[in-house]
């Protein structure tokens, strides 16, 4: 019977074969010698493991960021504003520049999709955008003016000057407004113009100057800003990126962990000064301001000064920060000690490229981070660039020719107030707003390493995972999250005229965290401050030979007796490729002496226990010339949480 079935079946095969048609064979549908059935559609991917806001600038431009899902062939972006998701990005990216209309509070949420659907949503905390104080750049009073001559003094035909790249405002010119809180200019000029002497004078002064900082009130004294004005708004999500040598003092981090070093560069060619400048009359639109009472309004345009004398050249600052998974801190100080000497001597000689190449082969080893921030130079640039690049900045500019002035640095004068007419006196607000730098300060040293975007994201969330037990079950990359946004926001209201009637200090009852209930103050004090502290675990056997072989496993634990977590910025292994060396782990050091006949060496870390746990196996081979080894430390770079008081 079964042969009968199978004869109409060979024919069908002859004649569909004429056909390119497959026949199965009975009793075969969808299995036996057929086609394997269609694999499943694949499943959807998971949820993005972090959703980021990185530092937004002046230009309104926010930087969004998230984690990337295996499986994920594009993501969706959402924002909501005003009560409303709307779809604001789709496509494969992981990292968005998005314009954002203006000051208000916005929230984000992203999804990983695929053929087969979508991912749940990863939802972060409400952000707040905030611009500052309200800047008139092509209002009243920011027309050019006549000069009037001087005698002996070249004028040079003074207009307005081109948009400054690093700000959202024109940089401006002699008369123009300088606030003294913010330590910014803005684009209009208050005084008086009409007639105005300029004095344009020749005064060419080169000055290199290296200089080794260790603390980031160093860092901001070296870069010229007022170290108590100098950071505002450092920590994660709302780390605002302000114009020039603050962004580069702003965005720098573990300044009192490494040290770094500042190479100032300055080729001054003329300095222009308005003569008789307390003299010089407000405009008359400002006077009526003020007469009208809106001195809030004043301030916030016309700043609590003005500029009376400009240096035209070219600077540039440079920060050169060592790094090292494989160095201990003592170390990278003293080597970062070691390259202000190379790179003063360097300058000395002229920059010439033997030397450059030197230095360069000297601190191969070291991860060296620079930041350029330039005024007048070719070399245009605000970010992170490697060593090499650094190094060549330096010697552009050395080589550069002149002709691009730039006015790098001001005198700044004050106004002299119409009778009847009181400025706002911005001089109580500076107490407060010195407490809130300081309480920022402090709150981002303690608050670093759960911000994905000073860190590698996956790191921070792993950090804040070893740390939430530590620290009282608390999630610190929320709670310092929904902190810095109070910080921002009081900053803010210390900064902005119109805000100053809710101007408080940070240890104030009234100071409030968003979501919490805590003040501010007693809600920071649950941060712990994190204390580096290692321990190390040794193992050290020499077995010498024998006639027989021998096996022997040499083990050791290294304990905590305090809670502690890894610090995961350090991991190194200094005998890669020889099999008693166990892989990279974050955290741990491992460094080797002496290692023969040494297999299967690993490490673990119990954070339960708070252990470290290290073990290597010995083979010795039999005979009496052989032998094994095994001189080698693992060292647990523990960090540990303490809560000193915050000081003002």
């Amino acid at each position: 019977m079964k042969r009968a079935r199978y004869i109409p079946w060979i024919a069908a095969v002859a004649c569909a074969g004429a056909f390119g048609i497959e026949i199965l064979p009975p009793g075969d549908e969808g299995g036996g010698g057929g086609l394997p059935p269609p694999p499943p559609p694949p499943p959807a991917p998971a949820t993005p493991g972090f959703l980021t806001y990185t530092p937004f600038t002046e230009t309104s431009t926010l930087q969004v960021g998230w984690g990337a899902r295996g499986g994920a062939t594009n993501y969706v972006l959402d924002r909501l504003a005003d009560g409303a998701w709307s779809r604001v990005y789709a496509g494969p990216a992981t990292l968005v520049g998005l314009p954002l209309p203006g000051n208000g509070a916005y929230r984000f949420r992203v999804a990983a999709c695929n053929a087969n659907g979508c991912s749940g949503y990863r939802v972060d905390e409400e952000m707040r955008l905030s611009f500052g104080p309200d800047r008139q750049t092509g209002g009243a009073g920011s027309a050019p003016f006549a000069s009037a001559s001087v005698a002996g003094a070249p004028l040079p035909g003074l207009s307005v000057l081109a948009p400054d790249s690093g700000t959202h405002e024109l940089l401006p010119i002699l008369g123009a407004a300088y606030d003294q809180l913010r330590q910014e200019l803005t684009a209009n000029r208050c005084l008086d113009m009409v007639g105005a002497e300029i004095v344009n004078q020749p005064a060419r002064i080169k000055d290199y100057l290296f200089t080794h900082v260790r603390t980031r009130d160093e860092l901001a004294n070296s870069l010229n800003l007022a170290s108590n004005l100098g950071v505002s708004a450092k920590y994660g999500k709302f780390s605002g990126s302000y114009s020039g040598k603050k962004t580069l003092l702003s965005e720098s981090n573990r300044v009192e962990e490494t040290s770094m070093i500042v190479a100032s560069l300055t080729d001054q060619m003329r300095v222009e000064t308005l003569i008789n400048h307390p003299l010089r009359p407000l405009d008359p639109v400002f006077v009526n301001m003020l007469s009208s009472g809106d001195t809030a309004t004043f301030r916030n345009i016309c700043g609590d000064g003005y500029v009376y004398s400009i240096a035209y050249g070219r600077q540039v600052y440079l920060t050169f920060q060592l790094r090292s998974l494989k160095y201990s801190t003592d170390e990278i100080r003293t080597q970062t000690a070691g390259l202000k000497l190379d790179l003063g001597s360097w300058a000395s000689a002229g920059f010439d490229n033997t030397r450059k190449t030197e230095i360069h082969t000297k601190y191969d080893k070291y991860e060296v981070h620079v930041r350029v921030i330039s005024y007048g130079s070719a070399a245009v640039v605000s970010g992170v660039v490697d060593f090499a690049t650094g190094l060549q900045y330096l010697q552009n500019f050395e080589n550069e020719p002149p002709g691009n002035e730039y006015p790098f640095s001001q005198l700044v004068g004050d106004y002299i107030p119409p009778a009847g007419s009181p400025f706002p006196d911005y001089r109580p607000i500076r107490q407060p707003l010195q407490r809130w730098y300081s309480f920022d300060q402090q709150i981002a040293t303690r608050c670093e390493f759960f911000d994905e975007n000073l860190s590698n994201p996956d790191d921070a969330l792993a950090y804040d995972g070893n740390a939430a037990p530590l620290a009282n079950g608390l999630s610190l990359r929320t709670a310092c999250f929904r902190m810095k946004r109070a910080v921002q926001e009081n900053i803010q209201n210390c900064e902005d005229t119109a805000k100053w009637g809710q101007c408080i200090p940070p240890d104030s009852p009234s100071c409030s965290v968003p979501n919490e209930t805590d003040s501010c103050l007693s809600y920071a004090s649950r941060f712990p401050r994190w204390n580096m502290v290692p321990a190390s675990v040794r193992l050290l056997r020499d077995m010498g030979g024998g006639l027989f072989s021998s096996t022997e496993v040499v083990r050791g634990d290294a304990c905590f007796a305090v809670p502690t977590m890894l610090d995961l910025r350090v991991a190194s292994v200094d005998c890669a490729g020889i099999g008693g060396c166990p892989a990279v782990r974050k955290g741990v050091t491992v460094t080797t002496v002496r290692l023969l006949r040494a297999s299967n060496g690993w490490n673990s870390w119990n954070p339960t226990n708070r252990c470290l746990h290290a073990e290597v196996t010995l083979n010795r081979p039999g005979g009496w010339t052989s032998g094994a080894h095994v001189n080698q430390a693992h060292t647990a770079n523990g960090m540990q949480p303490t809560y000193p008081m915050y000081l003002f």
